[in-house]
């Protein structure tokens, strides 16, 4: 039977390396997943900009009617895994897949999908600039 797990773990690395291993995590998260966090965030404001009335059509990104959605987009926890994008908005679930009663209103993964083009650019903008220096 082949093992579903392997080492990752180099056996020889210091508590230096390590430090510098969680430091260069971090400098990755910061340069390079922070600005296509932040591209989401501008776009999915952006997506519902649109003013009240009329009403969005199902399918169609919700149109700004207080500006509370619009306000609540924004970037959450930023830690060496990852950096979270989020709606605090209680009603962003239900826009973005429906309800019941409902279609859909689709703003977040509409955002996701514009950004994901970009993704390669920046990652490779900040991985020569890193092996140039």
């Amino acid at each position: 039977m082949i093992p579903l797990m392997w080492e990752v773990t180099p056996r020889d690395w210091n508590e230096e390396r390590w430090k510098h291993a969680l430091f260069l995590t971090k400098q990755f998260t910061v340069q390079v997943l922070v600005p296509i966090a932040l591209q989401i965030v501008n776009i999915a404001k952006t997506i519902v900009s649109t003013q009240y009335p009329p009403a969005s059509a199902s399918g169609e990104p919700p149109h700004r009617r207080t500006g509370f959605l619009q306000e609540n987009i924004d970037l959450g926890e930023i830690t060496t895994h990852g950096v979270t994008v989020r709606s605090k908005a209680p009603y962003s679930r239900a826009l973005e897949y429906g309800t019941s009663k409902m279609q859909p209103r689709p703003f977040f993964w509409a955002s996701v999908m514009f950004v994901i083009e970009d993704m390669p650019k920046i990652f490779f903008e900040v991985l020569d600039k890193e092996m140039s220096r």
